[in-house]
């Protein structure tokens, strides 16, 4: 199915038949042969984003909004946003080091805190327990420390996120054990998503309190129609006589 002038849609995750950059030669191929000026294909992109890279291009929108409007600037920020970077793990003595540091430090995000204020809290806690590590040890056994602290760092972020958001961290993780950096965007790109779901069912509550109460207030009002019938009822009544009438 294709979408935007024949531009195939593009999701940038696990359902996407191509990478980005295949997805970008098509771009540019479509873009080529009809003569689209750096604007207008930038614009048709856009709008054949689907999923977390339509979620992505929102965020990109508020963040970078000179940048995207031109295809060769929007086509590096997708490419640098969706192509997988390769990550060597840490050895097993790295990741037994990586759980005592955890069992030592276990951040959490509180309720009040957004993704960006959770990761920056938790990078200074475990700068500040790696710093202390140091003293005293070897050259060699520090390179080991801090080339396993991003690795111990990345376990922290994702355990210590909202539920709301750990879980599908959690399965990109084990799907393509994206960078650090990559995660930390797309967690921020899942809150941003789920704020603006909560706004809409806020708006949809509002509006049926809103068409409750009125309901509420309509019932308890008298109906016009009971109104003008008790009305006439009076009016066509007999008059009570009164003492001192014509029959006395």
């Amino acid at each position: 199915m294709s979408t935007s002038e024949g531009l195939p849609p593009f999701s940038g995750d696990s359902s996407d038949r191509r990478t980005v950059g295949e997805w970008c030669h098509i771009v540019d191929k479509v873009a080529e042969e009809g003569a689209w000026s750096s604007r207008l294909t930038a614009a048709l992109a856009l709008e054949a984003l689907r999923g977390p890279a339509a979620v992505w291009s929102r965020v990109a929108m508020i963040e970078e909004p000179e940048d995207i409007v031109f295809w060769g600037r929007l086509r590096q920020l997708l490419c640098l946003r969706f192509t997988p970077a390769p990550v060597t793990l840490p050895s097993p003595e790295e990741q037994a080091a990586a759980r005592a540091t955890l069992r030592r430090l276990r951040p959490a995000q509180r309720i009040d805190e957004s993704v960006t204020e959770f990761f920056d809290r938790a990078e200074r806690q475990f700068h500040e327990v790696l710093d202390s590590s140091y003293e005293g040890e070897s050259a060699a056994t520090v390179r080991g420390m801090m080339a396993c602290n991003n690795h111990m760092l990345r376990v922290a972020f994702i355990q210590g996120l909202n539920p709301d958001i750990r879980e599908g961290i959690m399965l990109l993780n084990e799907q393509r054990h994206l960078p650090l950096s990559t995660l930390r965007h797309r967690a921020m790109e899942m809150e941003l998503a789920i704020e603006r779901e909560q706004e809409e069912d806020h708006a949809t509550y509002d509006l049926m309190a809103d068409m409750q109460t009125l309901q509420f207030r309509r019932s308890l009002s008298p109906s016009p129609t009971v109104e003008a019938t008790s009305q006439e009822s009076l009016d066509r009544s007999p008059s009570p006589m009164l003492p001192g009438g014509p029959n006395e």
